[in-house]
Order: structure tokens, then sequence, then C-alpha cells
């Protein structure tokens, strides 16, 4: 039998579940404020290249909206398409305006050590789920930042939010 990679076994210890990459949870996200919910669903992900710098995934996601104390829509009522960089140097997560909007990008560089806000906290748990198939959201803050560590992010990693015109443009 194989040896289990070092991740795996801290997992093991920590008693934290592993997400299948197949696997597709419904909600990934699901949260209400100031009367109105949502919900994002991971609907799937591609590899858009491999790269020393780290590899990017176009995430492909079901959204809904709803009022708060109604029930929520059975299925998502738009899909979305988000990218994520993976990478132990420059963690990042980029969204695009919505329709109707002149094309703008923008990119929210993460530190999955810690680091976590308001404005990020989704792009975190996204981030985590695409690079590790891990559920972030229901892990600790010191569990999550050990993982971090084990995975090879350092301690601390610049976090902001960045706008630009092209992919290339936030990826610099």
């Amino acid at each position: 039998m194989a040896p289990m990679p070092k991740f795996m076994a801290f997992l093991v210890l920590l008693n934290v579940p592993t997400i299948p990459a197949s696997a597709q949870p419904k909600p990934l996200i699901e949260k209400c404020r100031m009367g109105t919910c949502y919900r994002v669903e991971h609907l799937g992900q591609r590899l858009l290249e491999r790269s020393p710098d780290g590899n990017p995934y176009a995430v492909r996601s079901g959204i809904s909206f709803w009022p708060q104390n109604t029930q929520p829509p059975q299925r998502p009522e738009t899909t979305r398409e988000t990218f994520v960089l993976c990478s132990t140097r420059k963690p990042t997560y980029i969204f695009s305006s919505f329709a109707g909007a002149p094309q703008r990008f923008t990119a929210h560089r993460l530190n999955p050590s810690g680091g976590w806000s308001g404005y990020n906290w989704d792009s975190h748990v996204t981030y985590w789920f695409v690079c590790h198939q891990q559920r972030a959201d229901r892990l600790t803050a010191p569990s999550l930042a050990r993982l971090a560590r084990l995975l090879g992010y350092p301690a601390a990693l610049p976090t902001d939010q960045v706008e630009g015109n092209t992919l290339a443009e936030i990826l610099r």
C-alpha cells in the first residue's frame, strides 16, 4: 500500500472531511444579508493550463437570490464563470462584471493561512474548494492555517483587491 501524502494524514488526524474532486456540493456558499439571501453552487471547473507559477482554472457556478424568510429557488437562476489561480505564491480569485456592464475584472489576492475579511470570504471558500477540494468554511481558523502551511503556503501573504481590463493585467 502506498504511503498516505502528508496533507491527507493531517486531515485524517484533524477528522476533516475531504471532498472527492468529482463531487459537486450544493450549495457551496449560502448566506443572507440585509434581507436578501444567495446561494452559490459549484457546477464544475476546467484547468486552463499548467504553469510553475500556479494552475489557473475556469470555474462555473450556479447562483440564486431570494428574499430572506422565503423558500430558495430549487435551481440556480443564472450561471457565472469565474477564475481561480491555484498558487502557493499568488493565490487569486478573479471575477468579472455582470452581463450588460463593460468587461472588467476584479481579483482578490488571498492569504489561505488567514486574512479572511467580509469582502473576500466567498473568494476564500471557492479557492479552497477548487484548489484543495476542502470546505474551508467548515474548518476552524487554526486548523485551516495549519493545513495551509502543510500545503506550502507562507504564514502571511498580502491580501488585496485589484482591477483590470484583462486577465493578463490582473495576474501581473
